[in-house]
């Protein structure tokens, strides 16, 4: 089954949007990729991910500086006045004596495993909240491709029941007049002012669900837009299903964020296990003690140097070293269980997605054929009423069913616009990855989106 890389719309916006009140914001219609670029800069989710991210990097770059030497300074004083008596020479001494001590106390681990895997652990939970990062984008812009595509759908609904409403209250005018000199009857008259109550109902129920989806929109983006343009990317489509599911499974977030998780529990693990090994610390201490005195009381410097070491080893623990590594052990199976869940879920939902997608392009077709068979109905009923063989609620009747149908077309062409963005999220295609294409460079520099995600790099290098 053969994707086709653009998606056909049929209905082009035909006036400017009327709300219950005035619009504020930018004079042009606004682009989807505008509008992404806007809500990822607006999203309070985006930057609390971010501020993980940060956080992620200073736990490695804590969890470096645990392994390095540990220096202590210690400083005293001592002293005071002092008199003294030689009962052999018969002299008598007296004066001030202060002695100052300076001790440097460093401590290295020698042996310490545990730690090591300490750092790899922080540094895959780093890369597990890269992944996350890359999930909340990829929800964020599906909302706003919802959002603004309901827009788009709601803004021609809108046109076409301000139209069926124009058309309405011409019908209400021209019955009348028809009516006052017997060319129809009073009720026909009543039928389109019963069609023209009903088209001013469902033209303001237009206008709140337009207004809802602007709401909705607004409050993802940060901003309300005087227009928005088609929803439209320049991405590529994968041309069958294998190749669909081929995409997904190499881009799919949900995918990479499992085997991230998979790869953090073999790591935790290792560090369970390590928990039991030897730790050796090499302590050194260097003391200095200097007099300072009024007078020649004897005393002289001092210097003293020891080194030692503190061997740790674990002989019972009751028990709680088995069951941390037991529990490990249980969560990496767990992991391995969710992403070959993922797996599962990323493939089912790409063959479902370029499914409905080749569906909802024969069901455009269907509509497509529909609107042109009740265009020609309708003339075929307003050449029949002009001849008397129809009357004007027949004429009325075949408007009514050609604006159904229209109205079912735009649905489904909104479901098709729908179908081909679900492939870009399961694919990995609507999310971090487009912020960093040359279609967003000119909205959104490519520092402000990679610099705070791929920060620590130099860490994880060392």
């Amino acid at each position: 089954m053969i994707l086709r890389q653009k998606f056909l719309v049929g209905f082009v916006v035909g006036v400017l949007l009327v709300c219950p009140y005035s619009l504020t914001g930018r004079a042009y219609g606004e682009t989807l990729l505008e509008a992404l670029v806007d809500g990822y800069l607006y999203s309070s989710d985006v930057d609390a991910q971010l501020a993980r991210l940060r956080r992620a990097v200073e736990a490695i770059r804590e969890s470096k500086l645990a392994d390095d030497m540990k220096l202590d300074l210690v400083g005293t004083g001592t002293g005071g006045y002092t008199e003294s008596h030689n009962r052999t020479t018969e002299k008598d001494t007296s004066g001030i004596s202060v002695v100052l001590n300076a001790e440097l106390k460093a401590t290295l681990p020698i042996i310490k495993t545990s730690n090591a895997y300490q750092i790899e652990l922080r540094v895959a939970s780093l890369e597990q909240e890269r992944y996350t990062y890359d999930r909340v984008v990829t929800a964020l812009f599906d909302a706003i491709v919802g959002s603004y595509n309901d827009v788009y759908t709601q803004q021609k609904k809108l046109d076409l029941f301000l139209e069926a409403e124009k058309r309405a209250y011409s019908q209400v005018e021209a019955a009348s007049e028809r009516f006052a000199v017997g060319q129809v009857t009073k009720s026909d008259v009543a039928q389109a002012r019963a069609l023209l109550a009903q088209a001013k109902s469902e033209l303001l129920d237009a206008k709140t669900r337009l207004n809802l989806a602007w709401i909705r929109l607004s409050n993802l983006v940060g901003e309300r837009y005087e227009g928005v343009e088609e929803p439209e990317l320049d991405l590529a489509l994968p041309v069958d299903e294998k190749e669909a599911v081929a995409w997904a499974l190499s881009g799919n977030v949900e995918i990479a964020l499992a085997r991230a998780a998979v790869e953090s529990g073999a790591i935790n693990i290792e560090l369970a296990e390590s928990t039991d090994d030897a730790r050796f610390d090499l302590t050194m201490s260097l003391k200095k003690a200097q007099p300072l005195t009024s007078n020649g009381l004897g005393e002289a410097d001092s210097l003293t140097f020891t080194l030692g070491g503190t061997l740790t080893y674990p002989i019972f623990d009751g028990g709680r070293h088995v069951s941390q590594v037991s529990q490990a052990e249980i969560a990496y199976s767990e992991a391995l269980d969710r992403l070959k869940q993922a797996r599962l879920n990323a493939e089912r939902e790409a063959e479902s997605v370029v499914e409905n997608v080749v569906a909802i392009d024969a069901l455009l077709e269907a509509n497509r054929a529909e609107i042109d068979a009740q265009t020609i109905a309708l003339d075929g009923v307003k050449e029949e009423e002009i001849v008397g063989t129809r009357a004007l609620v027949d004429v009325l009747n075949a408007e009514r069913d050609l604006l159904l149908v229209k109205v079912r077309a735009l649905d489904s062409e909104s479901v098709n616009v729908s179908n081909r963005f679900s492939i870009y999220r399961v694919t990995g295609l609507l999310g971090y990855k487009l912020l960093v294409g040359s279609e967003a460079s000119s909205l959104i520099s490519r520092e402000i989106v990679e610099g705070e995600r791929l920060q620590g790099r130099s860490l994880l290098s060392n």
